[in-house]
C-alpha cells in the first residue's frame, strides 16, 4: 500500500466514530501517521480500555497545539 501524504501537515489522524449510545465505546479507534512514519498506528486511549467521543477531541485538540494536524472522522451524520 502506498501512503501519500499531503505537504504542510506533521500528523494524520483517522478516527473511526462509533454510533453507539453512551459515553465510552470500544468501537472508536484513532489511528495516527506522522510526516517520517512509513505506516499509521493505532493510539490507545488516555484512560481505560475505550475512547469517548470526549477524550477524542481532547487527543486532537492537544496534537493540534504542537504540530498541524488533519484529521480525517469516519462517522454518520444522521
Amino acid at each position: 500500500m502506498t501512503i501519500h501524504k499531503t505537504k504542510g501537515y506533521d500528523l494524520f489522524v483517522g478516527i473511526d466514530w462509533s454510533g453507539a449510545v453512551g459515553e465510552y465505546h470500544h468501537g472508536i479507534q484513532v489511528a495516527c501517521l506522522t510526516a517520517d512514519a512509513s505506516h499509521p498506528t493505532l493510539v490507545k486511549p488516555p484512560v481505560g480500555r475505550a475512547w469517548s467521543r470526549q477524550s477524542v477531541i481532547d487527543y486532537l485538540t492537544t496534537e493540534a497545539k504542537y504540530q498541524n494536524v488533519l484529521a480525517g472522522i469516519d462517522f454518520a451524520f444522521a
